[in-house]
């Protein structure tokens, strides 16, 4: 790895993993960004004869801070699925009863709770394989004659009303066209 592509990405570790901003601060386009991400991994041969695929460094230090930023954003997601109490303390001057100065310490906890915004986010990207997703995937092919198998019927009886009433609204707008 280069001088300048090792500094892209301390300076891309610090910017979360952002291209633009990492680009822009190092005056590069994204393109060179990119050529140096897309630079193909050298093959080299060992006395054998056997091929040793040599990775490219750039890429895998790249990924590895995409990945720590994934794993950054996943721990604040978890906090605000879990509720968290934060806890400040403030340090007051006064005077007392003596005109001495006397230090005052003042604490505040205060519980979140948990977040159902992030919790529903969490579901549906994680949990797709549970059911929990926006959309209902369905492939239905017919025989020719408009008629369903039996594992197709069942399938559409899983769909909930709402869901039901799109694939109305969805198929009226198809016949329609």
């Amino acid at each position: 790895m280069t001088d300048k592509q090792k500094l892209f990405i301390e300076i891309f570790r610090k910017n979360a993993g952002n291209i633009a901003v990492t680009c822009r601060k190092l005056n590069i386009s994204r393109d060179t960004y990119y050529e140096w991400y897309n630079k193909q991994q050298k093959i080299e041969t060992d006395n054998e004869g056997n091929e040793i695929k040599i990775p490219n460094e750039f890429k895998v230090a790249a990924d590895e801070v995409k990945e720590s930023t994934i794993d950054f954003t996943e721990s604040a997601l978890l906090k605000k699925i879990s509720g968290i109490t934060t806890k400040t303390i403030k340090i007051k001057e006064v005077l007392n009863k003596e005109g001495n100065i006397v230090r005052l310490k003042e604490e505040t906890i205060i519980t979140h709770p948990p977040d159902i915004v992030a919790i529903i986010f969490l579901l549906k990207t994680l949990g797709r394989k549970r059911g929990w997703k926006e959309t209902t995937d369905m492939k239905i092919e017919t025989d020719g004659e408009g008629k369903l198998t039996s594992e197709q019927i069942s399938e559409l009886e899983k769909l909930t009303t709402e869901e039901k009433k799109d694939l109305i609204t969805l198929m009226k707008k198809v016949i329609d066209n």
